[in-house]
This record gives structure tokens, sequence and C-alpha cells, in this order.
């Protein structure tokens, strides 16, 4: 059975080609690299077959670009509308260390549709982290403002 090519694979591969030849690189110099043939190279450039998270990690590193730029001007896939206008309204750059409350905040946060509610729980949020923050700066000037005669 012969292997449909995505979307997807074709046009992560041809960045990897497109990016591989303005760096100068021939096929060979990054199926060295890998340890691969330079025919598997061809193979990962037409989408014929998929380049693994791994691989294109070490690829984006070899070649100096963040792994977004493989993505870069794709098409958003086909979802259906209420799962895509979520996906895009979460950053991308979210850290690991999220905690459940966190999620919980987000996932509520997310079915909030009116703008001036959204904006009212952001300055909410903001004017909580303030005053935080105003805490723990007077927490930590305290013991030096005793030191002081």
């Amino acid at each position: 059975m012969v292997r449909r090519i995505s979307e997807i694979d074709a046009h992560v591969g041809a960045r990897v080609r497109r990016l591989r030849e303005i760096r100068g690189l021939s096929r060979e110099a990054i199926a060295r690299a890998f340890e691969i043939t330079h025919q598997q190279v061809q193979k990962f450039e037409t989408g014929q077959n998929r380049i693994s998270a791994g691989r294109l990690a070490v690829i984006a590193k070899m070649l100096d670009v963040p792994i977004a730029y493989f993505y870069d001007g794709l098409p958003e896939p086909g979802l259906p509308e209420p799962v895509r206008a979520a996906a895009l309204s979460v950053p991308a750059n979210l850290p690991a260390d999220l905690t459940a409350e966190c999620f919980a905040l987000l996932k509520l946060f997310m079915r909030v549709r009116s703008p001036l509610a959204r904006h009212s729980v952001i300055e909410l949020v903001h004017a909580l982290a303030e005053e935080e923050k105003a805490a723990r700066t007077a927490e930590a000037a305290a013991p030096a403002a005793g030191f002081q005669s």
C-alpha cells in the first residue's frame, strides 16, 4: 500500500530542502549527519517519508532556525471551527510547568465570550499580580530598612 503524501509532510520537506540549498549543504551532508542515505533525505524533502519530531529538531539546530520555521506558511488544518478558534487563542509559548490550576483557569477563561468580560478578568488578574509584586518588594526591603542608621 502506497502512503499518500500529506500536505504537511510535503510543506515541511520543501522548507527543509529550500533552507538546505540556501545554506549550501548537499543531501549527502545531511545524510552523513544522520547516518542515512541521500535517497532518504530526498524522500524527506519530497514528503514521501515523514520527518520525526526528534530529527526535525536536529535539522532545525543544524540549519540554525527555530522548528516553527518549517511550519511557516502552512495553511490551518481543517479542524472544526470551535476547536480551531480555541487552539488559536491559546499562546504557543506556554511554559511546561503549568499547574492544574492554570489549565482550569485557562479552560474557564476560554468559555467567556464577552470581550468586555475577558478584559475585566485580565485587569483583575493584573491588579492581583501587581499587589503580590508590591508585597514581595516591601518584604524584601523591610529587613534592609531596619539596618539603616
